[in-house]
């Protein structure tokens, strides 16, 4: 469980963090081109619709990570955050400043990962 004063920490960073994504999400949008508009050009089309593809992509990865920021708060209200969704074992502090919305500690998070690649979950 965590400390009061490590609480208060993983709540800051996770707000300042999700405040950055949220940033980046709307400096993404704000790359995006007027889909209406297509140049004369072939190559000029082909770079748009490649530069679309990549503003999807990363608006997509983006909101899973507010996702994650919005879980991993709900998660510190609740008095769980910390605790592995896989083995009820702390995660340890060194991956949650790295990673602040994990839900499995490293162990957990290869078993899932190695699951999801087989297609298991």
């Amino acid at each position: 469980m965590l400390e009061l004063k490590e609480k208060n920490y993983f709540e800051e960073l996770i707000t300042r963090k999700m405040q950055e994504a949220v940033e980046m999400e709307l400096a993404v949008e704000a790359l995006k081109v007027d889909e209406n508009k297509s140049p004369a050009d072939p190559m000029d089309q082909a770079t748009l619709d490649s530069d679309r593809h990549i503003a999807i992509l990363l608006l997509e990865k983006k909101n899973t990570k507010i996702e994650g920021f919005k879980y991993a708060l709900e998660r510190i209200r609740e008095g769980t955050y910390g605790i592995c969704e896989g083995c009820d074992e702390m995660i340890s502090r060194r991956r949650l400043k790295i990673i602040p919305f994990a839900r499995f500690c490293v162990s957990c998070q290869s078993k899932y990962e190695v699951k999801m690649m087989e297609g298991s979950c």
